[in-house]
């Protein structure tokens, strides 16, 4: 097996759970790499039909397919050996041909197919049942192609094993940042998906972790959500999410809650390490506000570290959604509507360079979620400071 290493944007265009994903970036950001592993991930499903496109035929021929076998050569994988493209498949792999002629077909040794063509001429490809679509500098591709290719996501191997269909786009970035569909970036939650959403009530004598995203603005919400630890696994029970208040008024409302239900769990407090910041026109730090209301609950403590990476924040939250074991250890309770929204809709900056925060309503809820995540649970295994 050949092990390659990846980044944290091409692990994510990669092995999000999205049905669509743009990958966006410049020369030298690994585009053709994430393209060559998606299809050859794509293609060892046997029976498969896929398609590789490119804005122009030319170009996908003398240019995308070039740096494909060089991708699938890194990944072991050799021209006549394991795959031949534009001829029919040896005698001895014992495999159907795609077509007579197979002149723009991939096939692979272990009987699946890629189809290899511009989209010059994409209603060509009306009558086609795809598995996946995979696509080179997307931001060239004519109106309409990838509408189209959408519409073609009816693979019958997919459908046998009940399996996602996948379409991936690489590309520098476009003139039009609609081109995109009105997606922008990549998912920055691509492991959360309906499975991590559940009915949890909150449970009064359950240990707790309070978590915090501050903001006193009349366009930006603040959040806290409260994670409770039940049999060893997480659950986030309810949520606390206003704009244009403070963490006094916050504080009140949650003691309120806490009260209302006869908490007595044990409670720690986490979030974002600015709460230890005391503002200019404040006396006293929001972790300050924070232990002034709640310091009498069993086993009251602060855990907070400064965010170091705001990948590694998101990847930690990723890991307890879905780990790459396929393991699920945190859960939102189906109520936590505004949290739920939040994940799904959070992105990337279509530069990488940060989340993208142009809503104002967007990233609080999964920023504090993650900052429990990054301080419980980190995946760079980095020190974390109590107090």
């Amino acid at each position: 097996m050949v092990k390659i290493p990846l980044s944290i944007n091409q692990f994510d265009a990669i092995a999000n759970e999205y049905d669509e994903t743009f990958y966006i970036g410049g020369i030298g950001s690994g585009k053709s790499f994430v393209l060559g592993v998606f299809v050859y991930n794509e293609a060892r499903l046997a029976g498969s039909v896929g398609l590789i496109t490119a804005p122009v035929t030319d170009t996908l021929n003398n240019s995308t397919l070039h740096e494909l076998k060089n991708v699938w050569a890194q990944l072991g994988l050799i021209q006549d050996i394991h795959y031949v493209v534009g001829i029919a498949p040896p005698d001895n792999w014992c495999i159907e041909s795609y077509s007579r002629l197979n002149t723009n077909i991939l096939t692979w040794r272990w009987g699946s197919y890629t189809i290899v063509d511009g989209s010059d001429n994409f209603n060509k490809h009306r009558g086609l049942e795809l598995d996946y679509v995979a696509a080179d500098e997307f931001r060239d591709i004519k109106n309409g192609a990838w509408q189209m290719y959408r519409g073609r996501m009816r693979g019958k191997a997919k459908k046998i094993i009940n399996g996602k269909y996948r379409m991936l786009a690489v590309t520098t970035p476009p003139d039009d940042p609609a081109k995109i569909d009105h997606t922008g970036g990549l998912r920055a939650y691509h492991a959360f998906s309906e499975e991590n959403i559940i009915k949890q009530d909150f449970i009064p004598n359950a240990p707790t972790v309070m978590s915090w995203d501050f903001n006193a603005s009349p366009k930006k919400p603040m959040s806290t959500g409260l994670i409770q630890e039940v049999k060893g696994k997480y659950y986030l029970t309810k949520e606390f999410i206003f704009k244009n208040s403070n963490t006094d008024e916050q504080c009140q409302k949650i003691l309120e809650f806490f009260q209302r239900n006869s908490f007595s769990g044990t409670l720690t407090i986490t979030g974002d390490y600015s709460g230890h910041r005391k503002e200019s026109n404040a006396t006293r730090s929001d972790y300050a506000i924070i232990e002034y209301y709640f310091s009498r609950y069993p086993d009251y403590r602060l855990k907070t570290r400064p965010t170091l990476s705001i990948r590694d924040r998101v990847a930690s939250l990723n890991a307890q959604f879905r780990n790459m074991a396929g393991e699920r250890g945190l859960w939102v309770d189906s109520r936590c509507v505004k949290h739920i929204e939040d994940l799904y809709k959070t992105r990337w900056k279509e530069s990488g360079a940060g989340l993208d925060d142009s809503d104002p309503e967007r990233t609080h809820p999964s920023d504090e979620l993650s900052y429990w995540a990054y301080n419980f649970f980190p995946i760079d295994k980095k020190e974390i400071m109590y107090g």
